[in-house]
């Protein structure tokens, strides 16, 4: 009998033991891993993104370059002047009628200026499309911010699009050239 309890208690002091260090050692060993895992996959996920960009270099470098030369005017009566007169092209080359134009200037965080318009147009879902893509094409730096369409008639054939987008304005510091 005595070797019997001498055994269960050897036994249960055993699993005590596990328990013990299943509890102090395995299962925080185990989260330090995975943790561990974690910022290592989101690393290497940044070395990859970073890597990317170091391809991708020449490309970004020469996108800006284009649009730092292409900057729209330094005077903000010629930068408006210049915007609208892209908008009217984009608009008559693609059948798009054009409701309302509100031009506001408001700063950026970097220290460029940046020419917001909000305009509202008419027209079919063809030409509504051709004219945002003009807008995105064009040379001048502008950017499509946000749009949305509505239908005008019960068919959806007559579209209104209202479109928020921003000309860049880039200080004469940091432009090239003439």
């Amino acid at each position: 009998m005595n070797d019997r309890r001498r055994l269960l208690m050897i036994a249960a002091l055993g699993l005590v033991g596990l328990l013990a260090l299943d509890r102090l050692v395995v299962a925080p060993g185990l989260r330090a891993w995975r943790a561990q895992s974690a910022r290592l996959a989101a690393l290497r996920e940044d070395v990859n993104q970073g890597t990317m960009l170091a391809d991708r270099e020449a490309l970004l470098r020469g996108r800006w370059a284009e649009m730092r030369d292409a900057s729209l005017p330094l005077d903000p009566a010629d930068a408006e002047e210049v915007v609208l007169q892209a908008i009217g092209r984009w608009a008559r080359g693609n059948g798009v009628v054009i409701t309302d134009l509100i031009p506001r200037w408001r700063p950026h965080p970097d220290g460029h200026q940046v020419l917001e318009c909000r305009a509202s147009a008419q027209g079919s879902l063809v030409s509504l499309a051709r004219f945002l893509h003009a807008l995105e094409t064009d040379p001048l730096p502008i950017r499509l911010e946000q749009f949305d369409l509505a239908a005008r008639d019960d068919r959806g054939q007559q579209l209104t699009l209202n479109a928020r987008f921003s000309g860049l304005q880039v200080p004469a510091a940091e432009r090239r050239g003439p």
